[in-house]
């Protein structure tokens, strides 16, 4: 039997026995002494583990009949928590503090290792907040930032205030013809408010103009003109056209005919240089110049109309203009620049107005069909080649103020029969009249003073010279040097004293 066992058998013996002697009425109690000595009668007391929540006790003995401590169970101490859990470490954020590492007792809950709250920390992703272009209808926003965390904004997005409209190409309301004006207008291409309106004046659109420095406009170019009846037009933009610009239609192989308005004051330098299907110009009053070779080789030009206003065509403007028959030059003109009609093979008469002052060299060379010619009694001079290779010319009047004839300014005209010069010439220059084949007649002033070699050379029918001077002025200005008939080998002269020297 184990001693446990017996121990239990004998404590119930034990209340059995009391339970009988109350029961009958009478109790005896007789003294018991307890020895101590048997494991029956010790309780052993038992051992209590100490924990970090509750002290322990060490085992101890109690006698189960006295109740008397055998042995004394002694405290012990509580004990340190070793049972433990970790308390997580938490990162912190912009958004949320963090949490160092921490300790938790699982027996007593006791915190071991305290966690320490981490700051936030600074922003470090972000979401960009796009800039936003203006219009003339809503506000713009400046580029901005938000953190993709906690949503804080970063960059602050600014307002951009509302700009102007934002001007659209041209819209055609009405097209203009070249007899009637037309209009045209932008418009805002976000609100479609109306931002300009402008007349298309009539005349050929799409000429390309360049602005002149008081305001007013040039055509420059053909531009997106498909027109070959060119009608320039009096306005562009609201400003005046006031000239034709240098080398504008250059080359240009189409244009067959071209109107220019009042307002035009100036054609420019080359402006319709090589347009060989030119045919037809006309110009109103109100232009002042014609810039050099402005028409030069426009060979199929056959009517050109020039204004009252006109004042100056320069050098070379109508050269090689074969087809041309005949001009009107205007009273009020002051000069023809050199090689004006140089090569207008097919010009036969001019009359130049008395207002002109200057006629350029070689103005006339190579006319070959002109045949007669009203000078300006306002001419100084006949400059040198003025009329070379007019074969045909047979009438020319030299008006009275003509003081010097230049070289060869009537060589090769051989239909020139009879010429008076002028009483205020001193000099008939170096082939002035050469190969004059048909000039029977010459009428020389007494203010000749020379004749230079080949003057009259080949004039081999040059039999009247008639000479207002007088005989000794005759041998001592003129004969030295005077030309002489190579069929006879002697000169042919026919004096003639003028009033006072008869």
């Amino acid at each position: 039997m184990s001693p446990t066992l017996k121990k239990v058998l004998l404590i119930v013996g034990l209340v059995l026995a009391i339970i009988v002697a109350i029961v009958i009425g009478g109790v005896i109690v007789s003294k018991i002494t307890c020895q101590h000595t048997s494991e029956y009668e010790i309780e052993i007391l038992p051992y209590k583990k100490a924990t970090c929540q509750e002290e322990g006790l060490t085992s101890g003995k109690k006698c189960n009949y006295c109740g008397k401590i055998l042995k004394e169970q002694e405290v012990i101490p509580k004990t340190d928590c070793i049972d433990t859990t970790k308390l997580p470490y938490k990162e912190a954020s912009c958004k949320d503090t963090g949490l160092t590492e921490g300790k938790v007792c699982n027996i007593c809950g006791k915190v071991v290792v305290k966690q320490e709250v981490i700051p936030l920390t600074n922003c470090k992703t972000f979401d960009i907040l796009k800039y936003q272009a203006p219009t003339c209808i809503k506000t713009g926003l400046t580029q901005g930032k938000v953190c993709k965390t906690c949503g804080k904004i970063k960059v602050q997005q600014e307002i951009i205030p509302l700009v102007s409209c934002k001007e659209g190409a041209w819209i055609i309301d009405k097209q203009a013809t070249k007899t009637s004006d037309g209009v045209k207008h932008t418009e805002c291409t976000v609100c479609h408010k109306t931002i300009n309106t402008e007349v298309l004046y009539a005349g050929s659109q799409g000429l390309k103009y360049e602005e002149n420095e008081d305001g007013t406009y040039s055509v420059i170019g053909i531009g997106t003109c498909s027109d070959n009846e060119i009608v320039v037009p009096r306005m562009y933009k609201g400003k005046a056209i006031t000239a034709i610009g240098d080398s504008a239609f250059k080359y240009n192989k189409k244009i067959t005919s071209i109107k220019i308005p009042s307002n035009i004051t100036s054609i420019g330098n080359l402006a319709f240089h090589q347009c060989e299907s030119l045919k037809e110009v006309t110009i109103a009053d109100g232009l002042i110049s014609i810039g050099y070779l402005a028409f030069y080789d426009c060979e199929i030009l056959e009517i050109i109309t020039l204004p009252s206003t006109l004042k100056s065509i320069d050098y070379s403007a109508f050269y090689n203009c074969a087809t041309l028959k005949s001009i009107n030059l205007p009273d009020g003109l002051t000069s023809l620049g050199a090689s004006v009609f140089a090569y207008c093979v097919s010009l036969e008469s001019i009359s130049i107005p008395n207002s002109v002052t200057e006629l350029g060299t070689s103005a006339f060379y190579c006319c070959r069909v002109l045949t007669n010619i009203t000078l300006s009694n306002s001419l100084t001079s006949i400059q040198p080649t003025t009329f070379y290779g007019c074969s045909l010319l047979n009438n020319v009047v030299l008006p009275s103020g003509i003081q010097t004839i230049g070289k060869e300014a009537f060589q090769y005209c051989r239909a020139l029969d009879s010429i008076i010069i002028p009483s205020g010439v001193q000099v008939i220059s170096e082939g002035c009249f050469e190969y004059c084949s048909a000039l029977v007649s010459v009428t020389i002033p007494v203010s000749v003073t020379s004749i230079e070699t080949t003057a009259f050379k080949e004039c081999s029918l040059l039999v009247n010279v008639y000479y207002q001077g007088t005989e000794n002025q005759w041998k001592e200005n003129i004969s030295k040097g005077f030309w002489w008939d190579y069929k006879t080998g002697t000169y042919t002269i026919v004096y003639e004293c003028n009033s006072n020297n008869e």
